[in-house]
């Protein structure tokens, strides 16, 4: 926090004894203020507003140069303006990254991760034999069973969105059973078992690293530079697909529905695990609730 800070001191300082550049006052003026009043923006002083300027410009160069690769189909995915082109790169994953865990199953089990890892079955994982036969795409939207995108806020509670909470309402059968949760079941870390995972069970929490997803706005995301060694941002995979041949992630999000996809992100998948994202995929194990239960709740 200390170094956020003193990066923020600076470039504060930098802004106001600068004058802006000629290609930001004749580019970016009208799309600063367009972005002010899409996202609702208000700054406490003209000091910090010319900051947040000067931030938004370089941010959206980084997106503009990119976006002509992508034009060009350099890559398979572009990005946009969206709420958080007025932070940092390092002020962005200070407020919006929450997950904080090892990528090595024996560090998870005295990890001080947010989620209490007492409640992960590291012993027995699920087996998934090579020719289970699953489908060749899976959205688990479509059986109704993602809820609505929601924005976590700054509060870097990615983890929380990601995991099931303590007690939930199922419906089977047309019948409803009031559950509890009693810890959840580790998924091997490779891609082929997270496919039959998330095939057959349902959507997983997974982590990644998620450095690079700022300012995406949609296609299917491949950056090479991403490092799975370093998992930040916990999410919920809902499914899996295939693009013009391109295999892909199907991940929910929670920076709310303006952010992506409406709040999605396709990740290549079969990448070298892109981003560590079977690094550390786990699914809920739930229990149906006794009555006697019930009652003493």
């Amino acid at each position: 926090m200390n170094t956020l800070l003193c990066v923020l001191s600076c470039l504060l300082t930098l802004a106001i004894s600068s004058p802006s550049p000629t290609w930001f006052d004749l580019t970016f003026s009208a799309e600063w203020d367009a972005f002010k009043q899409e996202y609702n923006k208000t700054y406490e002083s003209d000091e910090v507003e010319n900051l947040r300027k000067f931030i938004f410009a370089e941010n959206k160069k980084e997106i503009d140069d990119h976006n002509e690769l992508y034009a060009r189909g350099f890559t398979t995915y572009s990005k946009s303006v969206n709420q958080f082109t007025d932070l940092l790169k390092i002020e962005f994953a200070a407020q919006y990254f929450g997950y904080n865990s090892s990528t090595s199953r024996e560090d998870n089990k005295s990890s001080n991760s947010s989620l209490d890892s007492s409640d992960y079955d590291y012993d027995n994982y699920h087996e998934f034999t090579p020719d289970l036969e699953v489908p060749s795409s899976v959205d688990w939207r479509k059986a109704h069973v993602v809820t609505r995108v929601k924005d976590q806020g700054r509060c870097g509670s990615c983890w929380a969105f990601s995991a099931t909470g303590t007690s939930a309402k199922c419906k089977f059968n047309k019948k409803d059973f009031k559950v509890k949760l009693k810890g959840y079941h580790i998924i091997p870390a490779d891609e082929n078992s997270l496919r039959d995972a998330v095939a057959t069970i349902g959507p997983i929490s997974v982590a990644i690293n998620g450095y690079g997803i700022m300012d995406y706005s949609q296609g299917i995301y491949d950056n090479p530079n991403c490092d799975g060694q370093k998992l930040n941002h916990a999410m919920l995979l809902i499914g899996y697909g295939i693009e013009k041949d391109i295999p892909y992630w199907l991940v929910k999000n929670s920076w709310g529905a303006q952010w992506g996809e409406k709040g999605y992100i396709r990740m290549r998948r079969n990448r070298n695990n892109l981003c560590g994202i079977a690094s550390a995929a786990s699914h809920p194990v739930i229990q149906q609730t006794s009555e006697e239960e019930e009652e003493e709740e």
